[in-house]
């Protein structure tokens, strides 16, 4: 990234939250600060800062300036027009960190004040990835330890490394109790966005059936019309949780979870940390419309969040809503949840059996190599 940044008046540096973009480009700051640029690092607290600059860039000099989240930014004209109008021995580098949704309207931004970004993907990190950092910063060798910290960062190298520093302080039963990890690293998040109940439903909404095309999604409205959250709430939310990076709008049409690990911790604490919607409830309402997603959020909260508490309480819960189910869905609550209720998917096998009238078959007829 050295060589691009030098390459080019503006680098954008673009991919999704929490793969250490951030932390990145710092790293690279100091190595310019090293070589003798000044270097300004701003964050955006939604005040313009184009009038700071011409305080701190006064003398002559080579200076590189971070902006983070540079889609948040007010008056970027004006910053971006900054070096057109200082003297001639100063030297501007702008470097800019963008989440990947919001990076060709930057671009254009960019483009539109006369300049040509160089463009630098940071992509997810794979799974050796955050093997290595786990060994390589933090001293885990155990590979149960490391398989565990993989499966709850999901590529997410911020959340690994949390999960990482909790588990060598308390050990295994810190990742077997994830939930703590989660709440810790996602709590700040709920309450400087004061994030209520309806807004947070709506984010369990897109995170579990997600990406949701916002003007057809009758059986998601009919959830959310459950907790009282109409069509048009439902669409500003949207827009809120948007402007705050927590969720993508492509085109104003499909809208999906910008961290996918947000997404899991918000599938748990809706279904089991607050109930604020019953797992019966949500399966009267969409099964089996929806059962693969379904089947993704009960599969995510025994994977990531597993306690035998739970388990016992997602269990009931599907059992509640099955034993009042259609008997024309029956078979399909025993195709999903036969594993949670083995005595009652047997007792609908034999009924299905016995069901059954009797056919004549000639085995030795069977064509076995067929199989």
């Amino acid at each position: 990234m050295n060589g691009q940044i030098s390459n080019s008046d503006v680098t954008l540096v673009t991919g999704d939250s929490g793969i250490g973009k951030t932390r990145l480009v710092l790293e690279v700051c100091r190595n310019f600060e090293k070589k003798g640029w000044k270097v300004l690092c701003i964050k955006s607290n939604n005040l313009p800062i184009h009038v700071d600059m011409k305080d701190y860039i006064s003398e002559s000099g080579k200076y590189l300036i971070f902006i983070d989240d540079v889609n948040q930014i007010t008056y970027l004209d004006y910053i971006l027009n900054f070096p057109f109008n200082i003297a001639e021995d100063i030297k501007i580098k702008f470097v800019f960190t963008v989440r990947s949704y919001a990076k060709e309207r930057v671009k254009n931004d960019i483009c539109k004040n006369n300049y040509s970004p160089n463009e630098v993907l940071i992509n997810k990190l794979e799974s050796n990835d955050i093997k290595e950092i786990l060994d390589t910063q933090l001293g885990i060798k155990s590979e149960e330890y490391i398989e565990k910290i993989v499966e709850i960062a999901r590529g997410n190298c911020r959340l690994a490394v949390l999960a990482g520093e909790t588990s060598k302080r308390d050990g295994y039963v810190a990742l077997n109790n994830s939930i703590d990890i989660f709440a810790n690293y996602y709590k700040n998040i709920k309450n400087d966005l004061l994030l209520d109940d309806k807004m947070i439903c709506v984010l369990f909404v897109i995170s579990v059936f997600g990406p949701i095309n916002l003007n057809d999604s009758s059986k998601v409205l009919d959830l959310l019309e459950s907790k009282d959250i109409n069509l048009k709430e439902y669409k500003d939310k949207c827009s809120k949780l948007n402007e705050n990076e927590l969720v993508d709008i492509y085109e104003d049409e499909l809208v999906k979870i910008n961290d996918q690990s947000l997404g899991d911790y918000i599938i748990e604490y809706v279904l089991i940390e607050k109930e604020i919607i019953k797992i019966s409830d949500l399966l009267n309402l969409i099964f089996p419309d929806y059962k693969n997603k379904l089947l993704y959020a009960l599969n995510t909260i025994h994977n990531l969040f597993y306690c035998d508490a739970t388990d016992k309480y997602v269990m009931e819960q599907v059992d509640k809503s099955w034993v009042r189910a259609d008997e024309n869905i029956q078979w399909e609550y025993l195709k999903c949840f036969h594993y949670l209720h083995q005595s009652k998917s047997l007792s609908i096998i034999k009924k299905r059996i016995q069901s059954m009238g009797l056919c004549d078959f000639d085995l030795s007829k069977f064509d076995f190599k067929k199989i």
